[in-house]
């Protein structure tokens, strides 16, 4: 629609049409201009009626049989203090798992003024080449001496070998434990050494040297041909050597004290080999 005219005495003025008067803009950069005013209004409001609560309450679980809970309480405590939205929770759950018998923590807000915490201990698997622990998931970790009693030490396995290995070494000992659990040759230490070979300590003080590769090959020879060659002598065995593609060697105890008899049984399965 075109504008229409409107006389006034002499002059003329020209006014648009009703079509583009709604039609009409606020240009864009008054605009941006307004919503920015507004929302810095908005915010101004609300900072001044919002506030960081101090946190000031620490509420721990767990079942705290390794781990007290004044030391979990130490370990956090520089979180009271902060703002309950300022304070940063994952920096306070790696201190908590930086202590040797916690496995893994959770920590969250509580409103209006707590945090929450709950950890998860380390359940000791294994002794770790003698000053360290392993856990059941294959873990290493040192805890003081003093939280090492004697009395825990006596009732674990003595597990060895290069760092970057403790899953391989917890897992091939459990495999040859649970083999070997109900007969003579039931151990309690395995040792992987920096050359990839197995060792094995029975708890009648046998030593088995297994070799390298994996250690359930050498079950049917521990298990079959060995108790066999060996009969109710095992008592006299100082080791075994298995490191032979076609056998294995005994070592006895009489031969190394040059004491006693020397040599193989007499029913020596083909393939054994006698050192003394």
């Amino acid at each position: 629609m075109r504008a229409m005219t409107v006389e006034r005495g002499a002059r003329a003025l020209e006014l648009p049409a009703i079509d583009e008067l709604r039609n009409f803009e606020i240009p864009s950069r008054w605009l941006w201009i307004a919503s920015l005013t507004a929302l810095l209004m908005a915010t101004t409001t609300l900072a001044m009626q919002w506030r960081d609560p101090d946190l000031s309450r620490l509420r721990i679980e767990g079942k705290f049989e390794r781990v007290s809970p004044q030391v979990l309480r130490e370990a956090a405590l520089p979180a009271l203090g902060q703002g309950f939205f300022s304070v940063d929770v994952d920096a306070v759950r790696g201190e908590l798992t930086q202590l040797p018998w916690v496995a893994k923590a959770r920590v969250e807000r509580d409103w209006p003024t707590g945090l929450s915490i709950r950890v998860w201990e380390r359940e000791p698997f294994a002794r770790w080449n003698g000053e360290s622990l392993l856990d059941t998931g294959g873990v290493a970790f040192t805890p003081a001496a003093q939280d090492m009693p004697e009395s825990l030490l006596r009732k674990l396995p003595q597990l060895s070998g290069t760092p970057g290995n403790e899953e391989l070494v917890a897992s091939s000992y459990r495999r040859l434990s649970a083999a070997l659990e109900d007969t003579v040759l039931a151990i309690n230490g395995l040792t992987l050494d920096a050359r990839g070979e197995w060792t094995a300590q029975t708890r009648m003080g046998l030593t088995l040297r297994l070799g390298d590769g994996d250690v359930a090959d050498k079950l049917p020879t521990l298990t079959g041909a060995l108790l066999a060659a060996v009969g109710n002598r095992l008592d006299e065995v100082a080791y075994v050597d298995l490191r032979y593609t076609n056998g294995f060697a005994i070592g006895w105890i009489a031969n190394q004290t040059g004491e006693g008899k020397a040599g193989a049984p007499a029913a020596a399965i083909q393939g054994v080999k006698n050192n003394g």
